[in-house]
Parts: C-alpha cells; sequence; structure tokens
C-alpha cells in the first residue's frame, strides 16, 4: 500500500495505491480486490440509532459528519454533527450538534426539532399527554473561556418549544441534567478573593427538571447579581475570616401550566383537580412575580486548634439581608424587610488509631488490620429576627437559613486491612461505619410554614444535618448512618438510613410513622468471576412509603459481549414493576446494542436497538460540559 497526500480541495482524503485488497465486517472477510489506486474520503456516516417506543412509532436517526458532507476541513478543535430520520409514529426529525474544545474555550450546541404529526406523549412520570400537530424541538447552548489567568467567562442557552418535550424525548435529561437556564457569568478570582456577577433569565415559562417541579417549582431570574467573597483571611495568625457580600435584582416565576399539561401527578402540588393552574395556586399562596432587590452579607470567624491527632474549631456567624421593592406581607404577615441572624457554635474530632499485626482470616481475606476511630461533634445555636418560611426563597443559602440549636454526635470508622499478596500488598479500607445523632430544640424542628397550603414550605420533610454551615440544615432530631463491607474483592455490602425521633404525623403516611425511618437503603454487590457480577438493592422514602427491590446481573461473555438483566419489584404494592434487559456487542470498528424493558406500572414495552460508528463505549459524545456550572 501507498499512500500520499491527495488533490486539493478534499479535506481529509488520502491518496492511495495498493493491491490484494480485502474488505472486511469488524474482522469477518467478505469481499476483495486485486488492486486499487485513486482517492479515499473520510466516511461521513458516524452513527445509526434505531428503536421503538409505544408512544412514538420506530426511531431511525443517523448523525453525519457536517464537515465531510460539505467536503471542508472542520476548524481545530471543533466537531459537527448532523443529525436526521425521524420516528414513524410522530414525524421527521433533523437537528444539528456543534462541540469546541480548543485551548481555553469549550463549548457545546445541541439544536434538534421534529415535525409532530401528533400523538401521545408517555412522560418519565408514567402520566400520557395529548400532543397537536406542531413543530417541537430543544435549543440548548453552553461556553466557557478563560479570559485572562484570573476571569473567566461562561455563557447557557436553553430554549425548548412545549412542556413535555424534555420529559418524553429526553427523560435522562429530565431526571438529570442541572437547570434549563439561559445565563451570562463572570468570575474574577486571585488567591483568596472572587468578584462574580450573573445574569441569569429563563426563556420558557415552565419548568423542565424533575428536582425544581419536586421541589420549588418555579425558577428565580436574576436581573444581575454581584458577589463578592472572601475566604478564610488570617487576622493576627489566630483567626480565620470569610465575608460574603451580593445586591441582587431577582424575580420568581412560578412554573406554568398544570399537572395535566405538565405531565406530572396532581399529588405533586397537592392542587383540586388535574387542570388546576399551577401558577395561580402560588399566587394564593401570597408569591408574586415583582421584582425585589436584595443587599445580602454574610461573615464566618473560626478560630481552629489542632494537635496530633484532634482538632476544636469555636466559630461564630452573622448574616442580614435587606429586601427593596416588595413588602412580602402577602406572602406572610410575619415577614420583614431586613433580617438578621447570629449563632455560634463549635466542632470538634479526635483520632485513634490501632493496629493488629496478628490478625489473619483467609475466609475474609483479611491480612493486618488497621482500625480508626474518629468521633466527632458539632454543638451550635443561633437567633434570627424571623422564623423560616416568612420570606419566599429565592437562594437556599439565603432565605433558607434557619435559627435555632442542634447538637451533633457521631463516630466514624475505618477498618483497613492489606491485599494482594506478597510482593503485591495494597491497604483496603474494607469496613467503614459513619454513625451518630442529631438533637434539635423544640423552636427548630420541622415546621411547614402553613399545614393548608403546600405552596408555602419551610423545608425538607427529611432531615439533614450540615456540620460546615449548621443554619442550612434541614431541622428535625434524627440518628443518621451509611456504611460498606467490602468482605472481598468480589462481595460488598452498603447501606445508608436516617431514622427520625420525631413523629411526623401530620405530613407523612401513617404506615410509615410506624418505624420512624425517613429513608433508608441497603445493597448488596458480589463479582462471583471476573466476567459475572450480582446485586440487590432495598430502598425506602417516606412520606410515600415506597419500598422497592431491585436485582440485577451483569454478565460479560468473552470481550465483546455484555449480558444485563434487572427486574425492580415495590414490596408495598406486592407486584413486579419493571424488568429491564441488554445485550451489547463490540466490535473493532462499531457498537451494537439492544436493549428491552416492560414497565409493569406504566403497561409501557420499550425495546431500542442502536448501531455506532465508530465504536463508542461511553455513549456520551455529545453530552457536553458535564461539570459545566457556577463555580461558587
Amino acid at each position: 500500500v501507498t499512500v500520499s497526500e491527495p488533490p486539493p480541495g478534499m479535506p481529509g482524503a488520502v491518496a492511495v495505491k495498493a493491491e490484494d485488497i480485502t474488505f472486511r465486517a469488524g474482522r469477518v472477510p467478505f469481499f476483495g480486490l486485486p488492486g486499487y489506486e485513486g482517492n479515499v474520503e473520510p466516511q461521513p456516516l458516524k452513527a445509526i440509532d434505531t428503536g421503538y417506543r409505544s408512544d412514538q412509532g420506530v426511531e431511525l436517526l443517523t448523525r453525519w459528519d457536517l464537515y465531510q458532507l460539505l467536503g471542508m476541513a472542520p476548524p481545530d478543535g471543533v466537531e459537527t454533527s448532523l443529525i436526521a430520520g425521524g420516528y414513524t409514529g410522530r414525524g421527521p426529525a433533523l437537528g444539528t450538534r456543534f462541540k469546541l474544545d480548543r485551548g481555553a474555550m469549550s463549548g457545546g450546541l445541541d439544536l434538534f426539532g421534529l415535525y409532530d404529526f401528533g400523538g401521545t406523549d408517555r412522560t418519565s412520570s408514567g402520566e400520557d399527554v395529548e400532543i397537536d400537530s406542531t413543530p417541537r424541538g430543544i435549543a440548548t447552548g453552553e461556553f466557557q473561556t478563560a479570559l485572562s489567568t484570573d476571569v473567566m467567562l461562561q455563557a447557557q442557552l436553553a430554549y425548548i418549544s412545549d412542556e413535555t418535550f424534555v420529559t418524553s424525548w429526553r427523560r435522562n435529561d429530565f431526571v438529570n441534567r442541572r437547570e434549563y437556564e439561559s445565563s451570562v457569568y463572570l468570575n474574577s478570582q486571585s488567591e483568596n478573593t472572587a468578584l462574580t456577577v450573573l445574569a441569569k433569565y429563563g426563556i420558557n415559562s415552565f419548568l423542565s427538571n424533575s428536582y425544581l417541579l419536586a421541589s420549588y417549582g418555579y425558577q428565580v431570574d436574576k436581573l444581575p447579581e454581584l458577589t463578592y467573597r472572601r475566604y478564610a483571611d488570617d487576622l493576627w495568625k489566630t483567626v480565620n475570616w470569610t465575608q460574603v457580600w451580593s445586591g441582587t435584582l431577582m424575580n420568581l416565576r412560578p412554573t406554568s401550566g398544570t399537572p395535566q399539561s405538565l405531565g406530572i401527578p396532581q399529588q405533586a402540588f397537592d392542587l383540586a383537580t388535574p387542570a388546576s393552574s399551577i401558577t395561580d395556586a402560588y399566587f394564593d399562596a401570597g408569591y408574586t412575580e415583582n421584582y425585589v432587590t436584595r443587599f445580602y452579607t454574610r461573615h464566618d470567624v473560626s478560630i481552629p486548634f489542632a494537635k496530633d491527632n484532634w482538632s476544636f474549631v469555636p466559630f461564630a456567624t452573622g448574616r442580614a439581608a435587606g429586601y427593596f421593592l416588595e413588602d412580602f406581607q402577602s406572602y406572610s404577615p410575619n415577614a420583614e424587610d431586613l433580617t438578621y441572624s447570629v449563632g455560634a457554635g463549635a466542632r470538634t474530632s479526635v483520632r485513634f488509631v490501632k493496629v493488629d499485626d496478628r490478625a489473619e482470616s483467609r475466609a475474609f481475606d483479611i491480612h493486618r488490620i488497621r482500625h480508626i476511630i474518629e468521633p466527632n461533634a458539632t454543638l451550635w445555636g443561633a437567633w434570627a429576627n424571623i422564623d423560616p418560611g416568612d420570606l419566599p426563597i429565592y437562594d437556599q443559602d439565603v432565605e433558607g437559613a434557619n435559627g435555632g440549636a442542634a447538637a451533633q454526635l457521631g463516630v466514624r470508622q475505618q477498618w483497613q486491612t492489606q491485599r494482594g499478596g506478597a510482593g503485591a500488598w495494597e491497604s483496603v479500607n474494607f469496613l467503614t461505619i459513619d454513625a451518630g445523632v442529631v438533637f434539635n430544640d423544640s423552636a427548630s424542628e420541622f415546621q411547614q410554614a402553613d399545614a393548608n397550603n403546600p405552596q408555602v414550605m419551610a423545608q425538607s420533610a427529611l432531615p439533614s444535618f450540615y456540620t460546615w454551615r449548621p443554619e442550612l440544615s434541614q431541622f428535625g432530631s434524627h440518628a443518621y448512618g451509611m456504611g460498606s463491607w467490602q468482605i472481598s474483592d468480589t462481595l460488598t455490602i452498603a447501606g445508608t438510613g436516617t431514622y427520625l425521633l420525631q413523629d411526623r404525623a401530620n405530613i407523612t403516611d401513617p404506615n410509615a410513622i410506624l418505624e420512624n425511618l425517613a429513608k433508608g437503603s441497603i445493597g448488596l454487590s458480589m463479582r462471583h468471576a471476573p466476567d459475572v457480577s450480582t446485586y440487590v438493592e432495598y430502598r425506602y422514602i417516606a412520606p410515600t412509603s415506597s419500598e422497592l427491590i431491585q436485582f440485577g446481573v451483569l454478565y460479560q461473555v468473552g470481550k465483546k459481549y455484555l449480558i444485563a438483566f434487572s427486574p425492580q419489584y415495590d414490596l408495598q404494592a406486592g407486584e413486579l414493576r419493571a424488568i429491564q434487559g441488554s445485550l451489547s456487542r463490540s466490535f473493532p470498528d462499531f457498537n451494537l446494542n439492544l436493549t428491552a424493558g416492560y414497565n409493569l406500572i406504566e403497561d409501557q414495552t420499550t425495546v431500542s436497538l442502536s448501531l455506532r460508528i465508530p465504536a463508542d463505549p461511553s455513549n456520551n459524545t455529545w453530552n457536553g460540559m458535564q461539570n459545566f456550572g457556577r463555580a461558587q
């Protein structure tokens, strides 16, 4: 074979002169030629995706290299795709994707649309929403660059055609993606100082993120927000001082639509009917769309003491926020235009280590044991001039901060051993347990600002204590625990749980109160051989009292085949919820994946077959910047 440069005007091509040519599919020969002389151009077809869903019909989408189709050489650091195809049950589709990764610049642009002939959207909540014949689609973009060694610029764009497009056509994004927003963020940071400017606006009036619909139910625009932060200044070589100053012009916009039009259960917003307006429910609860100006500052001072295996850190905090243009009286008669709080506390921990060189066990793969015990505690108290729920929450770390008193006592334990055998010993944390208890005074126990109005919520129903900023904790006396036991290199048991030390009969299912378990999970994973592993997991979440058991089997057949199977069983309902299986086959030049699933609750069958050229094991080529987001 002789390879040389092609004639001008043929980017990416090469001139080839070859003899005894064999064409192969993977590694299987299927055709031969005695010789060839001419130009060979790159293949523009990059991937073919096909599958079937009952609400969409048969899917056939192709992905092409756009620059190769146009006969052009792409600029350095730029990847492009043209997506073309459609769905037999819904209509034709067309899209483009761009990815930029050049020097200090990175970003992406995703444009996708289809002309929907009309039909039924099955949302990720299992609800059916009727769709009229209309064009639909999504446009998202993101860009990040360093303007200098200290200054970073980020920008985002998000437009969605309608309320159910993401939850029906991009379910993974609906569940996992960060907030869809259009924003510009500028961050100037040097050493321990940061000055940031944020302008943020939601183009869409509705929400397309599961976590926002399940929590706040609204979006907050910042037009703009200016923040100055200075971390851990060392005063007199004794005191650490952290300060934050910010000024914001902002407004709060409840999601438009109804539970019916959004494709979510009516109970999600506790409305009278599925056709009740969500926006009206928030306005009836006292929320407004008026612009508000907020000036905010927070100061934290601490004096760390540490020596050898112990540390003791007393700290004090002060914070204040002033609001203008809106008095919040329609939201709560106890609202104040000036809010402030002061608090103090201490964190302490100690570390004990014991080594037992005589510990040996073949059954549990133990050779010597190092036991590390770290008792820790936090005592904290704060006073605020308003109660949680007296102001709508624009930012969780500002309006969501609480006063009260709490004590946290915990113990973290690690058991380490050596595994690997002579000449290959390595330390392994084979057993880890982190457990403790949190006590709150009665004033800071869980409370709902208005028990008759579910749109006015002071905090989460599931408690959690944050030692690094106790005022942001979700209060409620509780015990917590988490742990993992790596019994061997092939068998691991892990679990976590939160147990309430108080009844919440006004918000939880009566059946859940019997054991007072707020949430918990425990699972077992076992690798039977290098190619075979299984797992089982039990999950419980209050106040819904959902109890689920998930099983799974992964079987790697040689280096090319991967078989997965995972049923899910609902203990409360006493029935199988879903079954899913997949078969993957890897070839040198492409991947083939077959997935089939059946959801018994939704009575929905999903079958998909995807062919990717070239091989793309991650299947995440176009997920953009996974860690894209504003640095704090």
